[in-house]
């Protein structure tokens, strides 16, 4: 999907479903810790940012993903 999406010039590279795997993976490495759930709110500000900077995540996945306010990732990535 992340090539195709580069092809077309769009902004998301990759579904719901490989952010959330990407982001178990990085949470496990980083934090050996299995569930974003559990991670504290600074962890989750990291693995944001992660998330954005590295795969390109919109703000809706990160939302989803980490359960964090709206208010939080618009300050964090405003678009």
């Amino acid at each position: 999907y992340s090539q195709v999406a580069a092809r077309l010039k769009d902004s998301v590279f990759l579904t719901d479903d490989e952010i959330y795997s990407a982001t178990i993976i990085h949470i496990n490495k980083e934090y050996d810790i299995k569930q974003p759930g559990a991670l504290s709110p600074s962890q989750k500000i990291e693995t944001a940012r992660h998330l954005h900077f590295k795969y390109n995540a919109s703000n809706q996945q990160i939302r989803r993903i980490l359960k964090l306010s709206p208010d939080i990732l618009d300050e964090l990535f405003p678009q």
